[in-house]
């Protein structure tokens, strides 16, 4: 073989070599790139959704929340929460029928998501709901109705709803508690609880934005549901009751 042979065959093996080693190198670091992008999704998500339940929930602006939701929904168009929160700022406005097709696009995601479920429940039921006619029960009223009482420590009970019932579901309540720790000790705190409480098929759901316990009381056909929320200051905590015939 001629020198300028060699020197041509050395310099092709080279470059096949240095072209294998980004190959690999382009590989191995594709998927930490993906988990970081990944990551920042789930922040973004997470800020964003936390800013939709707090026009929801502490803010009670239903108009900038349904905005809010809107853009979600579009930007976010197979997260269960934000079609979720959609529907619920569309039912406080009074805007049955949107609200009705948001829950069942939660539900076309994630079927099992029990809070879309009880609004869709009292949707479907065919009552009408006058939003200004809601009447509210005392903390020790709904604590009664759940068979629990809460620490007023670890819980600061804020309001309990209740919504006017339809012809299969006899009651409705939406109730709202804060809690001053984080939302792992409050999840901690309202599962041994609950637990010890009264009722049956405890269930509970994890995601990056909330956590949900789902419980029911079978000989009451009685269904509550827990939805625990990262807030500014701790935690937020929406209970959902409902009482079917």
């Amino acid at each position: 073989m001629l020198p300028e042979e060699k020197e041509s065959k050395n310099k092709q093996v080279l470059i096949i070599v240095i072209v294998a080693i980004v190959l690999v190198l382009g590989f191995v670091g594709f998927k930490p790139v993906e988990n970081w992008l990944q990551v920042q999704r789930e922040k973004r998500f997470s800020q964003d959704i936390l800013e939709l339940q707090n026009l929801v929930i502490n803010q009670k602006d239903y108009t900038a929340a349904l905005a809010k939701a809107e853009t979600m929904v579009k930007k976010y168009p197979k997260r269960v929460e934000a079609w979720h929160w959609k529907g619920i700022a569309e039912f406080q406005l009074g805007k049955f029928d949107e609200a009705k097709s948001s829950f069942q696009k939660a539900l076309a995601i994630d079927p099992k998501f029990q809070p879309a479920k009880n609004y869709l429940d009292l949707l479907s039921s065919g009552a009408v709901i006058i939003n200004q006619n809601t009447k509210k029960l005392t903390q020790a009223e709904f604590e009664n109705l759940l068979g629990v009482s809460f620490d007023k420590n670890a819980l600061t009970f804020r309001e309990a709803i209740i919504l006017p019932p339809g012809p299969k579901i006899k009651e409705f309540i939406n109730a709202a508690y804060a809690s001053p720790k984080g939302v792992k000790e409050t999840v901690k705190y309202l599962k041994s609880v609950i637990l010890q409480g009264p009722g049956e098929k405890l269930t509970v759901q994890e995601s990056e934005t909330n956590t949900i316990f789902t419980k029911e009381i079978s000989e009451k056909k009685i269904a509550y549901t827990l939805n625990i929320i990262p807030a500014a200051k701790g935690s937020s905590v929406l209970i959902s009751y409902s009482l079917s015939e």
